[in-house]
């Protein structure tokens, strides 16, 4: 069975990096996502390696919705999960 995947806004930091963290222990493939790319690269680094995938973006901005998803799923084997 496929690894189940998450894709969180927020990542960088508080409920968002607290989030990343237990999906991560539980096995999950994590995408992390705000416009913070220090504290994206922050919370990459309390997670095992090889389970996240990092996307510095503004959720207020449609067209990098579609591109962030398309490159997590991408990068997830087409899974979204939560």
């Amino acid at each position: 069975m496929a690894r189940k995947a998450i894709f969180i806004t927020g990542g960088a930091s508080g409920i968002g990096r607290a989030t990343a963290q237990l999906f991560a222990q539980r096995g999950w493939f994590v995408g992390l996502a705000d416009i913070d790319a220090v504290g994206l690269a922050e919370t990459a680094a309390l997670l095992p390696s090889g389970v996240t995938s990092r996307h510095v973006m503004d959720v207020r901005e449609r067209a990098a919705w579609d591109a962030t998803l398309a490159e997590f799923t991408a990068a997830s084997d087409g899974r979204l999960d939560v």
